[in-house]
This record gives C-alpha cells, structure tokens and sequence, in this order.
C-alpha cells in the first residue's frame, strides 16, 4: 500500500487488512467473467426484438379495429382544400365542308370552304390549292377567322390572283397561300356584301349591295381595297343580285325582282332593262358569250329552264329540269351544254339545248356550282372535290378528298 507517510506500525497494519480484504473476496476467472457478459447481451436483444414485435402487432390491428368500428371514436382527418384541375384537350382537325372552287387553268385550282377543329372557337375560313387539276389538294391556309366576314364563293385567274367573296371579299396574289381582307363600299364604315367578283385583262369587277343598292366598283386585279374605284350604281337592283359578263364591255346583273328582270350595261355607263320570263322566280343567269343565254327559275309548282339565242330579247323554254322548291344554279358551256346543280338533286348535264337532263352526279352532300374551263369540269359537295374525266355528257367524275 502506497500513498501513506505515516509511522510504520499504522503502515503495516492497513498493509494486513488489505491482504485479510482480498482473500475473503473470490472474484471469478476471466472465462466466467466474459460469458456472463455474452449472456446478459443475448438477452437484452431477445427482449429488444419482443418489444419490435409487440409495436408491429399494435401498428396492425389498430386500422383493422379502426374498420371494423371496434372504436367509436376516429381520429378527425384533416381538412382537405378544393382542387381545380383543367384538362385542355388539344386541337384535332375536322374535315372541311367545301362550298366552291375555281380553277385558273386546267392544272392550277383553289377551292375554300369552313373548316371545324375541335378544341378551336369558330369555324375559320380556309383555302386548299392543287396544281395536278384537282387529283389532290394541299395543306389549307387560312383566309379568315370564324368570326370574320365570310365568303362562300371563289375565284381563281392567272398570275396567282385569287379572290374569295359572298359576303366578305378577301384576295390573295401567291395562288391562295396568304390572304388579305378587302373593304368595299362607297364609304368605309358601311357595310355592303359582295355578290360577284369577275376579272379580265388585268382589271377587276365587283358587284356590292347593301339593302336595295348595289355597285360596281373597278381596280387593278389582286391590288388592295383603296384602289377599286366606285363605277356608280346600278339601277332597280336588290340585295341578291348577281352579275354576269357575257362579253366585250358588257355587264349583265340578274334582278330578282317582279316581274324578274336584266339590267344590261357597262360600268360607269347606261343601262338598259331586259326582262325574264313572268313565272320565273330565283332566277339564275348564265352567259357563255354575248349571245347564248340560259336562265334557270324555281316557283312553287317546280323549276324550269329556258334559252336565249339574242342575248335575252327573246326565250324559250326548254324540258322540265328541276323538282319542286329544289332552287337550281345553271352553269352554261355552249349553246347546246350547260350544267344544272342544286341542294337535292346532284348534278344534272345537258348536250343537247336542254331538250334531254341526265343525273350525271349524285353524291351524299350537297353539291355546288360547277367551274367549267377549257373542256374541264369541278364542282365540290361535302369534303370532296369531283373533277370530270372525259367529255361533258359522257365522261365519268372522280373524287379528291380535302381535309
């Protein structure tokens, strides 16, 4: 024993005790000290996977007694705020419903009508062109928005000059690719429509009404609006009237009035009045030259069709071609061919003056006007596009899918 300085006997004494101490206690070996040790881990490890196991079992049998209603009392779920979700589905494109087409020359045609996508508002105004005579059109382009003024006819003439009118009047100079609005009207905050469109030799044509008036207004074919000139009014016109160039100078307009009437005229000079037969109502004129007129009439009773050989002083009626309240558009070749469509009955041709009719089309929708060009016939009706193979009276029409 170390650390004491006292006297020697007090020294040797605790020296004695610390011996008696250590015999008396018998500490085990370092074997048995190093298993109880062993032991009393294994132990505490039973008891922790015991206690893991207990938590386990409570953590499964609480949602079951919670289902089961083995309590009557649940925990309060927290509130849940609203979620607004918006699902945008996106535009797919519908067919298009064709309303007209106008070819510039046997290879090179536009047609337009309105084209419906669904997951877009309004129906837009559209243009497809073909260069293959009508075999196939291309990519439509855009002429006005659904909620733009519209237009339902067309017309295609050389130098990629391109007008879309009826009500509206819209005009392109690549061939119906891009498009530009054109306001008519002899001042500009009124609202006039424009009935007919017709171009030669560089200067065009256009026939506005508004209410019981109509105009022919002049201009450089495919230039804009400020640079058509108003040509004056025509006399005894109304708001439907249509214009037809039977040649030279000449600009015949169809009045449907009573009786039905002609205003025959220039633009800018004077006009003379040739009248229609009596019973003749929705007159449709058609003037393959200055002399050879046909004239298409619906009444109540049906239609009929005459001819003219003297430019309209004198008609002739020829065989029954239309059924009743199916209001026709003629569209004359010659003076032995013309066409005769309408909502109901198709298409209807004609090679002998109108003494025969043969039902030469008859789709599934509606059909339009004929555009006849050099020996060549289209018309569309629905989405499709028909273009006549052969000759008029004995060729067949074969279909191009638009859209």
């Amino acid at each position: 024993m170390t650390g004491y300085s006292g006297p020697d006997p007090v020294r040797r004494a605790l020296q004695r005790y610390g011996e008696d101490l250590v015999e008396q206690v018998q500490l085990p070996p370092f074997e048995e000290v190093e298993r109880r040790r062993r032991r009393r881990r294994n132990a505490r490890g039973g008891q922790l996977v015991l206690a893991l196991a207990a938590v386990a079992a409570v953590a499964t049998a609480l949602p079951l007694a919670l289902v089961s209603g083995a309590s009557n009392e649940r925990p309060a779920a927290p509130p849940v705020p609203p979620v607004t979700v918006t699902v945008t589905q996106p535009a797919t494109a519908g067919p298009i419903t064709l309303s007209d087409v106008s070819f510039a020359d046997p290879t090179h045609g536009v047609a337009i009508g309105r084209r419906c996508d669904r997951g877009n508002s309004g129906c837009p105004l559209v243009a497809v062109r073909s260069a293959d005579g009508g075999r196939s059109f291309d990519a439509p382009s855009t002429v006005a928005r659904g909620d733009a003024p519209g237009a339902s006819k067309v017309a295609a003439y050389g130098d990629d000059i391109v007008y879309a009118y009826d009500p509206g009047l819209y005009v392109s100079t690549d061939g119906g690719v891009a498009w530009q609005p054109v306001t008519v009207g002899p001042s500009p905050d009124s609202a006039w429509s424009v009935r007919d469109v017709a171009v030669r030799d560089g200067t065009v044509t256009v026939l506005a009404t508004a209410g019981e008036r109509a105009h022919l207004l002049t201009g450089v074919a495919g230039a804009p609006a400020d640079s058509l000139t108003d040509a004056g009014e025509v006399p005894g016109t109304t708001g439907d009237a249509r214009m037809q160039r039977p040649g030279g100078d000449v600009n015949a307009v169809v009045v449907p009035s009573t009786p039905p009437q002609v205003e025959l005229g220039a633009a800018g000079g004077t006009w003379q009045r040739r009248s229609l037969p009596g019973a003749c109502v929705a007159p449709s004129l058609s003037t393959p030259n200055a002399d050879d007129w046909w004239l298409a009439c619906s009444d109540r009773d049906g239609g009929q069709v005459y001819r003219s050989a003297d430019g309209g002083k004198t008609w002739t009626m020829t065989s029954p071609a239309t059924s009743a309240g199916d209001t026709r558009v003629v569209t004359a070749v010659s003076a032995k061919v013309a066409y005769l469509s309408g909502p109901e009955s198709g298409l209807q041709t004609t090679v002998d003056g109108g003494l025969t009719w043969t039902t030469t089309l008859r789709p599934t929708a509606a059909i339009g006007e004929p555009h006849v060009l050099d020996g060549n016939a289209w018309v569309v009706s629905g989405d499709v596009v028909w273009r006549l193979v052969g000759s008029i009276g004995s060729g067949r029409w074969e279909a191009a899918t638009v859209g």
